[in-house]
This record gives structure tokens, C-alpha cells and sequence, in this order.
């Protein structure tokens, strides 16, 4: 599973750091079993390191048809961390019927630019909404360096969490 990650063009956009984090990551994971321990290292460590100041994992909750808040990283400052009726309006349910994430900028001109990205969790099937907010460069180069870190962030969120 690893080497499908780091053979992913997205990896050598990560920062060396995350790489490495990642590495040590995917050499912990457990076939089967999913490990709590490496989830929050994921979210509580990893993605931070890369460079998202915020974020959120919004999981489906059939009962409800909300996407619910799951784990708070970080600081998250474009929008309220609440349950997210499945009704179409906001962009975490609109990134449920999306193959590439969908972006927010918020640009503010007293503070630094901040964007959003949305993206799903699962193939096969949609479990929900990974959403984390980065700082903008506002002449970043190349722009698809926090994207394909987004990518394989998320990537590494589905596998340790074990997701087709």
C-alpha cells in the first residue's frame, strides 16, 4: 500500500518532513486491525506539520442524514464545525458527489488569504468529508504542491482508516 503512495507523483510534492512522517505512518499500519494511535498521529501531527492550520473529518451519519463532525484539527476559521444536513448548499455535501475536491478561498484583505478543501472519504463508498484550510500563498509555486499534499494526506487518512 505504501508503494502505491510513494510512487504517487502527489508524494514528491509533500514536504520532506511529512514524507518521512508518512513513511513511518505506513510502516506502523496493521493489515487489518484500525489503529487509534496512528489516526491521531495522522490528524493531530502530520497534517499540521504539512501545513494546514485547520480542519475537520465530517462523517455520515444515516440516522440523522448529517455529516457530523468527527475530529477538530487544529484552528478552523472558515466556517462553523457543526452536523451538515445532506441537503445540497454546503460544500462538504457537495464534495460527497465529487471525484476532486472542491476549494474555498477566503480572501480578506486585512488578514492573509485562507482556502478550504473539501474532498470524500471512501471509493466505493462515501463515509465523508475530509476538510482542511491552508494558509493561501498568494504566488505560490507550484500551485499544485498543497493539493497533492491534501491528496496524499487524505490517501493515508482512508488507508489507516481502512477504507475501499
Amino acid at each position: 500500500r505504501m508503494g502505491a503512495v510513494i510512487a504517487d507523483a502527489d508524494f514528491r510534492l509533500c514536504p520532506p518532513h511529512v514524507q518521512e512522517a508518512l513513511r513511518t505512518l505506513y510502516s506502523e499500519m496493521d493489515g487489518y486491525a484500525v489503529n487509534k494511535a496512528s489516526i491521531l498521529t495522522l490528524l493531530k501531527s502530520i497534517i499540521p506539520q504539512a501545513g494546514f492550520t485547520g480542519g475537520c473529518v465530517f462523517v455520515i451519519d444515516p440516522s440523522t442524514s448529517s455529516l457530523k463532525p468527527r475530529t477538530v484539527i487544529g484552528q478552523v476559521n472558515l466556517r462553523a464545525i457543526q452536523n451538515i444536513s445532506l441537503e445540497p448548499g454546503d460544500l462538504a455535501v457537495a464534495a460527497l458527489g465529487q471525484t476532486e475536491p472542491l476549494f474555498d478561498l477566503k480572501d480578506d484583505a486585512s488578514a492573509q488569504p485562507i482556502e478550504g478543501i473539501y474532498s470524500a472519504l471512501g471509493e466505493q463508498r462515501k463515509v465523508g468529508v475530509l476538510y482542511l484550510e491552508t494558509p493561501k500563498q498568494v504566488n505560490e509555486v507550484p500551485e499544485g504542491k498543497t493539493i497533492g499534499t491534501y491528496n496524499i494526506l487524505k490517501r493515508a487518512l482512508c488507508d489507516v482508516l481502512h477504507l475501499k
